[in-house]
């Protein structure tokens, strides 16, 4: 929540900062998968991260120090989640739509740099692609749509509490 603090605090205000700072701070969702052995909330700081460095590089694009460290938590994203890939294009787009033309050239390096290394994670991805989702079984159905929309806006589902799937006897 700091890093989001930070980030919006300099790109609109300090007042928004600190009400999206305390709304993440309460969002059942952060706060179940910040208690949860996954990547969501590694995600969230690596994506922070480097969307606040590409914002430092925006001022200062000769910093080679800040360059290293975007470069590393921009690719990095992608190595903890594969949600990371397309957060990666559009960080891409970001910086050479912001960018004058006289800098777009050192913004391709940036990019071709991220993506030499993320070239084994694409590899792995490609040669062991997962062959099912979590729930294999399951059908769609166009009323999962506004449930999916109720579901993310307010945090809770219709499945179990928190509380029921932490329970030690949970089938994991």
């Amino acid at each position: 929540p700091i890093l989001m603090y930070v980030l919006i605090a300099r790109m609109l205000d300090a007042r928004i900062a600190l009400a999206t700072t305390a709304l993440l701070s309460i969002s059942p969702f952060h706060v179940w998968y910040s208690q949860e052995a996954r990547p969501y909330a590694l995600l969230l700081f690596l994506s922070l991260l480097a969307f606040w460095l590409l914002e430092r590089l925006s001022e200062q694009p000769d910093s080679w120090r800040r360059r290293l460290a975007f470069v590393l938590s921009a690719s990095s994203t992608f190595y903890c989640h594969t949600l990371g890939l397309p957060f990666i294009g559009f960080l891409g787009a970001l910086a050479i739509g912001r960018s004058p033309r006289r800098q777009r050239a050192s913004w391709l390096l940036v990019f071709a740099t991220i993506g030499v290394l993320l070239l084994p994670g694409v590899h792995r991805l490609i040669v062991f692609a997962p062959s099912a989702s979590a729930d294999a079984n399951r059908t769609f159905g166009f009323s999962f749509i506004p449930y999916a929309f109720w579901a993310f806006a307010t945090g809770y589902s219709i499945g179990p509490t928190l509380t029921e799937l932490h329970l030690p006897t949970r089938a994991v």
